[in-house]
């Protein structure tokens, strides 16, 4: 791997690090999405795209929630105001926990690296 790339994956990885994504989706998915040696798994990279031309799902989705936090705390919010959506604050109820717990989870990647970097500092 030369320099060049080296970077850019750097630069996809603090990308990844400083926003936080949390999207709840509700529907029905006919059909296993991918299997990978045998095992039935959900490709989720491709849960949400069109697949026309492609015979491995039939998905009826609707998105519920969609939050965005970026690192410096601005945030993006999305909530559907569809009201016939079954089990809607439930599903609203779940978007928050998660994004609650998806920022617990990064703070402690955070403080991670953080006192990492303090050991690193003290002994150099």
């Amino acid at each position: 791997m030369g320099l060049r790339q080296a970077i850019e994956k750097l630069n996809t990885a603090v990308d990844d690090l400083v926003t936080l994504e949390v999207i709840t989706y509700t529907g029905q998915v006919k059909h296993i999405i991918n299997t990978t040696g045998g095992k039935p798994t959900i490709d989720w990279d491709n849960l949400t795209t069109s697949s026309v031309g492609s015979a491995t799902t039939q998905a009826t989705i609707k998105l519920v929630a969609a939050t965005q936090v970026k690192f410096d705390g601005d945030m993006k919010l999305f909530q559907t105001d569809e009201q016939d959506i079954p089990r809607l604050q439930e599903l609203l109820d779940l978007h928050r926990k998660s994004v609650e717990t998806s920022i617990a989870a990064r703070k402690s990647v955070v403080d991670f690296f953080g006192d990492l970097l303090k050991d690193i500092v003290k002994k150099g």
